[in-house]
C-alpha cells in the first residue's frame, strides 16, 4: 500500500469519533488507492454471516444488507479463510450473490480479501469491484492484501483506543454531551441528545434511555439512536424483572458480558439479529431518587474499562439533573398557564 494512503487512513482514525464515519472514510480512500470502481467493508457477525458496514456503491444498504453463513463470494472467504479473486464476469461465478440495487455490470471483476486481527482472527472482508476485467497478477494481489492488512490494523487500533479509554478524549466527549443537555429545556431533546452523543462519542452500537413511569413500577423506553423499528417499539419492562431494573434498584452500573447468551437478559432474538454483545446499564438518579436507566451496547464482546464506567456514571448524573430541570420547567410553565387562565376567568366574572 502506498505510504500516502496509509497516512490518510491513520489521519482518518485520528480525526474521527464515529466508527461508521471512519469506515466510510476508509472505503473512499481504498477506492482511490486500488483504482477499483467500488469498495465495500463487511463485518463478520456472531453466526459467521456478514453485515455491510461501509460501501461506496450502495451506502443506503449499510447496516441493512446481511449475508448468511457461506453466502456469496465474501461468505466463502469467511469459510475458507483466504482471499478470492475473480478476474472477469464475476456475476456468473457460482458463489456470486447480487446486492439489492446493484446491477450485474457493476461486478465484472471482484477481489474479496479477509480482514484479520493481529491474532489472526478473521473479523471481516474487504470487497473491491471493477466493471471491466481485472488481471490479478501476483504483485497486484500482494498490494491488495497489504491494503486489507493496513485497514484491519488501523481499524483495530481505533477500536482499542475506545476500549482502553483515551482519558482526555473521553473527558472532552463527556463535557460536550453534558453541556448540550444542560442547555436544552426540552425533555425529549435532552434524551435524544443523550443517546445520540453517547453512542457517537463512545462508539456504542446502540444506546437507550428508559424512564420510570408515573406509577413507579415500569421502565418505559423514551429514546434510542437505533433506527431499527423493533427497538423503537420495545415494550415497557417491569423494574423487578430486568437487568436495567436491577441497576436502578441497586443504584450501580450492571454489566453483561454477552447479552446473546446471558439468561437474565430479555430480548435475545433482537440482540442476535442486530449483533449486540456486551451491555452496561447505568442508573439515572438524583439524591437517591431513581429517574431512569441509560443502557449502552457494543457490537463485540468486551470489558468496560474503569475510566469508561466512571465517565458514564458522571454523564448519568448530569443527564438526571437535566431531566429533572426540564420537568420542573414544564411544571412551572403549566402553573403559569393555569394562573393566567384563572385570572382571566375571574376578570370575566
Amino acid at each position: 500500500m502506498e505510504l500516502e494512503a496509509t497516512r490518510e487512513l491513520i489521519r482518518a482514525a485520528a480525526n474521527t469519533w464515529s466508527e461508521d464515519d471512519l469506515l466510510n472514510e476508509m472505503v473512499h480512500i481504498l477506492l482511490r488507492e486500488t483504482y477499483a470502481d467500488s469498495c465495500d467493508i463487511l463485518f463478520r457477525d456472531s453466526q459467521d454471516g456478514l453485515i455491510l458496514r461501509a460501501s461506496t456503491v450502495v451506502p443506503e444498504m449499510v447496516g441493512r444488507l446481511k449475508l448468511g453463513k457461506g453466502i456469496g463470494i465474501c461468505g466463502q472467504v469467511v469459510l475458507q479463510g483466504g482471499p478470492e479473486y475473480v478476474s472477469n464476469h464475476a456475476f456468473e461465478h457460482p458463489n456470486y450473490a447480487k446486492y439489492p440495487g446493484l446491477s450485474e455490470h457493476e461486478s465484472g471483476a471482484v477481489a474479496a480479501i479477509p480482514l484479520r486481527h493481529v491474532t489472526g482472527h478473521l473479523f471481516g472482508v474487504l470487497l473491491l469491484r471493477r466493471q471491466k476485467a481485472w488481471r490479478f497478477t501476483a504483485p497486484i494481489k500482494k498490494r491488495l492484501e497489504e491494503s486489507a492488512s493496513t485497514v484491519a490494523m488501523v481499524y483495530k487500533s481505533f477500536r482499542a483506543g475506545f476500549q482502553v479509554g483515551a482519558q482526555s478524549n473521553r473527558l472532552g466527549a463527556l463535557n460536550e454531551v453534558a453541556q448540550r443537555m444542560t442547555n436544552s429545556p426540552y425533555l425529549d431533546e435532552i434524551l435524544q441528545l443523550l443517546v445520540n452523543l453517547t453512542a457517537q462519542q463512545f462508539n456504542y452500537k446502540v444506546c437507550t434511555v428508559r424512564l420510570i413511569d408515573e406509577a413507579g413500577k415500569e421502565l418505559v423506553l423514551k429514546a434510542t439512536q437505533a433506527t431499527v423499528k423493533a427497538y423503537q417499539r420495545k415494550r415497557a419492562i417491569k423494574i423487578g424483572e430486568s437487568i436495567a431494573g436491577r441497576a436502578l434498584e441497586e443504584d450501580r452500573p450492571i454489566i453483561v458480558r454477552d447479552v446473546q447468551t446471558d439468561s437474565e437478559y430479555i430480548g435475545h432474538d433482537l440482540a442476535v439479529e442486530q449483533g449486540l454483545r456486551s451491555m452496561i446499564c447505568v442508573p439515572l438518579s438524583i439524591a437517591d431518587k431513581p429517574v431512569g436507566v441509560l443502557s449502552c451496547y457494543t457490537e463485540e464482546v468486551r470489558d468496560f474499562s474503569p475510566d469508561e464506567i466512571k465517565a458514564l456514571e458522571t454523564l448519568a448524573q448530569q443527564a438526571a439533573l437535566a431531566i429533572e430541570n426540564a420537568k420542573l420547567q414544564v411544571r412551572g410553565t403549566l402553573m403559569q398557564e393555569m394562573h393566567h387562565r384563572v385570572k382571566n376567568n375571574l376578570q370575566q366574572v
